[in-house]
C-alpha cells in the first residue's frame, strides 16, 4: 500500500502520546510514516446516497435514474 506521508523528524518533535510508545532518545531520528487505512470490503450502495452534492434533489430521482439506465443495458 502506498504510503501518502513520509518524514524523518527528531523524536522531541513526535507528540507526547507517541513518545510514550517508543523507546527513543529525544534526539534520535524517528521517521514517520503516514498510510491509508484499509475501507471495509462490501457494504452496501446505500451509504453513497445523501454524500453527493447536487446530482439528484430525491432518492425517487436516482431510483428513476438507474432504473432507466438498467433497462438501456438490458437491451
Amino acid at each position: 500500500m502506498k504510503s501518502l506521508y513520509r518524514k524523518s523528524v527528531k523524536a522531541r518533535e513526535l507528540p507526547a502520546e507517541w513518545r510514550k510508545e517508543g523507546c527513543f532518545s529525544p534526539d534520535d531520528e524517528v521517521t514517520i510514516t503516514i498510510t491509508p487505512a484499509i475501507a471495509g470490503a462490501g457494504g452496501s450502495p446505500k451509504r453513497f446516497i445523501g454524500r453527493g452534492k447536487g446530482l439528484f434533489a430525491s432518492a425517487r430521482e436516482v431510483d428513476a435514474y438507474l432504473r432507466r439506465n438498467r433497462e438501456a443495458w438490458k437491451s
